[in-house]
């Protein structure tokens, strides 16, 4: 019998296929995979591609993604006014319009249309005089920025936003100024009770990344203002890093459950490895170093650890957990010797990933693979994984380097070992688990039917012994 999906118990981030009568398996991920629509209670299947649209309400077509919690939508006629929009439902949108870019004190003078739009997969490119308004879309979040050419020591960028239904859910500060979170994120909220939430923007190049930006909502009585500009942090970042600079705001409006803690420049290996927190941790890339153990020409040491966390709750009480695999896409590695391994043991981290998430790990590793960048790592728990599967809960794990980090070998001077992956960010190579479950096999019996009976002649056909 062919594997048939069981959907009434689909859940946010897994699907459970049944195999035969006894046995399913579950496709657990550590990002979303399904959604729900407005004022509907079944998972939808999240697609992230866009989609010509046409909207009777509109004077203009749309380039839409419309299967995921919220659509985010592009007027496709290529004016500049509202050229984004994030939509819950017809009476929940936000629509963004950039209205002021200055580079380096000169203004960029945006026109009423762009010079040029450019579609691919589920990105657009919006084109104008000396630079680019690029947008990426995952299935938890919607990435829009400036991308310059020139060299850049300062800016400022302002866009609109024209609200509707949405209420912003921070404080209201002196001069109608929303207050950011203690996570410096402003936050909306449909009439629903679904967030969309705008975190600390950043900055970046080929090389290196910086999160020196301040970023400010207000209402001047007729619009929402949205802005950011680079701290000094972020100016001393731009004088030494070189263009192109991407300046992005993410829209968020789901999240993930893996990321990285990373500890560097440490000149003692013990120190650097059994340090109790780390120097910076990151949930928002789409790949990147998983696990890695490096010096560099200073003889300083370096260290990060993944940390994946997945939902497993269904999982029944008491059934047999046959086989349970992790699966993370490689996308890079970096190493002295051949081959680069890594391994996965026991975590007890949770979302929001901190720095003192550096030693969250406990006891023996599940599994060691032999790193591939191209292709997909699977660790196979042993049965301590196996046990260790929270059936009410949520599971973690934590994997690490494993010749040095993991045995405790100090890296030699100037040698890397990096494992490179893709994370949960990513629309195509999402980790996720896969655990194949046997069901407790019953008799549909009705035990009230045995009352008073002497189960001893009975014992050679229920198969037990009485």
């Amino acid at each position: 019998m062919p594997a048939s999906e069981i959907i009434e118990e689909r859940q946010e981030t897994s699907k459970i296929y049944k195999i035969d009568d006894v046995t399913r398996k579950h496709y657990i991920y550590s990002s979303p995979i399904h959604y729900k629509k407005f004022n509907e209670n079944s998972w939808y299947n999240i697609n992230i591609q866009l989609k010509t649209m046409t909207d009777e309400t509109k004077i203009f077509d749309s380039d839409i993604v419309i299967d995921n919690k919220f659509s985010i939508g592009f007027r496709n006629d290529g004016k500049v006014e509202k050229y984004l929009g994030i939509r819950r439902s017809y009476d929940n949108q936000l629509e963004f319009t950039p209205k002021y870019i200055e580079m380096n004190g000169s203004n960029l003078l945006l026109p009423d249309y762009f010079n040029n739009v450019e579609s691919s997969g589920s990105s657009k490119i919006h084109l104008f005089d000396n630079g680019e308004i690029f947008t990426n879309i995952t299935s938890i979040h919607t990435q829009s920025g400036i991308k310059y050419y020139k060299p850049l020591n300062n800016f400022f960028i302002q866009e609109y936003i024209n609200l509707t239904g949405f209420t912003i859910l921070n404080k209201l500060g002196d001069n109608s100024e929303y207050i950011p979170t203690s996570d410096n994120f402003f936050i909306f909220e449909s009439t629903d009770g679904e967030q969309l939430y705008i975190p600390a923007p950043s900055m970046w190049n080929n090389t290196s990344k910086s999160f020196g930006i301040t970023h400010r909502l207000y209402n001047n009585g007729e619009n929402y203002i949205y802005e950011k500009y680079p701290d000094e942090e972020g100016k001393d970042w731009l004088s030494t890093n070189e263009n192109p600079i991407w300046v992005d705001a993410d829209t968020y409006y789901g999240g993930t459950q893996d990321g990285y803690v990373w500890n560097e420049n440490v000149d003692d290996w013990d120190t650097c490895r059994n340090a109790t927190s780390g120097t910076d941790t990151n949930n928002s890339n789409t790949n990147g170093y998983i696990a890695t153990a490096t010096t560099d020409s200073k003889d300083d040491y370096y260290i990060q650890r993944g940390f994946f966390t997945f939902q497993t709750n269904s999982l029944e009480t008491g059934s047999t957990i046959e086989e349970c695999l992790l699966k993370i896409h490689g996308y890079d590695v970096e190493t002295s010797d051949t081959p680069i391994v890594a391994s996965v043991q026991k975590s007890s981290w949770e979302s929001p990933l901190t720095l003192g998430d550096f030693d969250n790990f406990s006891g023996s590793y599940y599994d060691t693979v032999s790193w591939s960048d191209n292709s997909v790592n699977t660790f196979d728990f042993n049965s301590t994984g196996i046990s260790d599967l929270n059936r009410s809960g949520y599971t973690s794990v934590c994997v690490r380097e494993y010749n040095h980090d993991y045995v405790d070998t100090v890296v030699p001077d100037g040698h890397d070992y990096i494992c490179g992956g893709y994370w949960a960010n990513d629309s195509s190579y999402k980790p996720y688990l896969t655990i194949t479950e046997i069901k407790m096999k019953t008799l549909g019996i009705t035990p009230n039917i045995f009352l008073g009976v002497d189960f001893t002649e009975y014992s050679t056909v229920l198969g037990v012994t009485v």
